[in-house]
């Protein structure tokens, strides 16, 4: 017999408020793992980013490092290759560097190379690079440069150098540098571009520095 009755179950308050709070806890709990979840993810990216950039960079400098700048003379050796552009490589040595460090300790040295640092990177266009090559050495990298403008680009580099003094700890330390430039074409390895500059950056210190 149709009957138009609906059985309907009556719930106590108290059932209700604890059903309230389950799902309140629920959706708390749920919310506290996201955000948890979200944070580890981003902690993680950045420790990767971090990680990512200590492998390309010198980190007293903050230059690109020796690995980076090979990497960087393997790109522009491809581009070299189909575009036929110049490029020219600087290799750059502090005169006398270990007297710096003798007479005034490795602190300075360090100031010493930091500062130049600064001047280098404040003085090379956007498409270069520098890089420290190692101890007191720098790299230079040069796109769509010819070896005679890229002496012209070292000659500014010594102009700018000539009167600088590096300030530490009330000590006033002068210091030159040597350079020896090169230029990368197709036919030729990066090894041998290299060897080149260095070449003739130590036919610059026999010759007086």
């Amino acid at each position: 017999i149709p009957t138009d009755n609906v059985i309907r179950a009556i719930y106590s308050t108290e059932f209700k408020l604890h059903l309230i709070y389950s799902f309140l806890t629920v959706v708390f709990l749920s919310a506290s793992y996201e955000f948890s979840r979200e944070q580890s993810y981003n902690h993680t990216l950045e420790l990767s980013k971090k990680y990512q950039q200590l492998a390309h960079l010198d980190p007293l400098t903050q230059l690109s490092n020796r690995r980076d700048a090979l990497a960087i003379l393997e790109h522009e050796q491809a581009r070299i290759m189909r575009n036929k552009e110049p490029l020219s490589i600087i290799i750059c040595d502090i005169d006398y560097f270990k007297k710096v460090n003798d007479q005034n300790g490795n602190n300075a040295g360090d100031a010493v190379l930091i500062d130049i640092a600064k001047i280098f990177s404040d003085n090379i266009r956007e498409q270069d690079c520098i890089a420290r090559w190692g101890g007191e050495e720098f790299l230079f990298i040069l796109p769509q440069t010819l070896a005679k403008n890229a002496n012209v680009f070292a000659e500014k580099i010594q102009e700018k150098m000539q009167n600088h003094i590096v300030h530490y700890e009330g000590k006033e330390i002068k210091v030159t540098m040597s350079m020896g430039i090169a230029q990368l074409n197709g036919n030729k390895s990066i090894d041998e571009v290299i060897n080149r500059a260095d070449k003739y950056l130590y036919q610059a210190k026999s010759a007086g520095r």
